[in-house]
């Protein structure tokens, strides 16, 4: 499968990973493969005040990306930098 089809099917699925207050938004420039394993960098919309949920939305991302498209997909968390 190549990089804009694995794309496809993180968003997608994302998508049904919805936080209360933001959406969860794939970093393009970060993805790579290494040794069979999608590594996608995602990152919040905006600033979290309960990061758990959002290492729990990746997580139950990553069990259904690997048992509905039998993808090895590792979603990276990322966070916005504060201005300085």
């Amino acid at each position: 499968m190549d990089k804009q089809a694995v794309l496809e099917r993180v968003r997608l699925n994302l998508k049904r990973h919805r936080m209360p207050n933001a959406e969860l938004e794939v970093v393009e420039d970060g993805v790579r493969q290494d040794n069979g394993f999608w590594y996608v960098p995602v990152k919040p919309s905006t600033p979290l005040s309960r990061s758990f949920e959002f290492y729990d939305a990746l997580a139950v991302a990553e069990d259904e990306l690997d048992s509905e498209d039998k993808l090895n997909v590792l979603l990276v968390p990322v966070y916005n930098q504060p201005d300085e």
